[in-house]
């Protein structure tokens, strides 16, 4: 459909997955024409990458998170062109957005393997990494919003008030049906977000 032409993704990422939303149409009246989870990790034990590494001498647990990172990436790439194979020829990708804030520097694997919170900290950070790499090679650009940013930049970007704004997502859900979780809005409201 014509008005389905341009589409913007919105993407979260989280350990092992990430959960993303297509959408279509105009700015004042977006339309989800996708909705899917890119699997990365079907266990914990594979997913949590860096809690393998604090049990492996330093060198295997580099060559360990290396090798996972290299093989999410690959399954990340893969499940972005079965999405973009499914919405058929003559779609135009207008870019994509990850819910995330901004990128943290990552800390060497030395000082992330010796605390807890670190471990979990990394493996949030890898899965982001991982999906902004996965869509950069399918030619997508990315840009990272914080969850708080949400609405103002889609009010920004639509000129509707934060009550419309709930209004058409609240539809946006219905039409598309489940899952419509918090992880699902906030995916259709960063895609909305470029969409406007």
């Amino acid at each position: 459909m014509a008005d389905e032409a341009c589409i913007a993704l919105g993407l979260r990422a989280r350990t092992g997955s990430a959960a993303l939303i297509a959408l279509g149409g105009e700015g004042r009246a977006p339309r989800v024409v996708a909705k899917s989870r890119i699997v990365m990790a079907t266990t914990f034990e594979t997913g949590a990458v860096y809690h393998a590494a604090q049990e492996l001498p330093l060198a295997a647990a580099a060559a360990h998170v290396e090798r996972s990172e290299r093989r999410f990436q690959e399954l990340a790439v893969k499940a972005l062109e079965e999405v973009r194979k499914e919405l058929g020829p003559g779609v135009h990708f207008i870019g994509s957005a990850l819910v995330s804030a901004a990128a943290k520097p990552m800390l060497p694997l030395e000082e992330i393997v010796r605390a807890h919170p670190r471990v979990h900290a990394a493996e949030v950070e890898l899965y982001k990494r991982i999906v902004e790499r996965a869509l950069a090679a399918v030619g997508l650009s990315v840009q990272r919003i914080a969850p708080t940013q949400l609405v103002p930049r889609v009010k920004q970007a639509t000129r509707l008030p934060p009550v419309e704004v709930e209004r058409i997502l609240a539809a946006m859900g219905k039409a598309s049906g489940p899952p419509w979780t918090k992880e699902q809005k906030e995916c259709a409201l960063a895609a909305w977000a470029l969409l406007g």
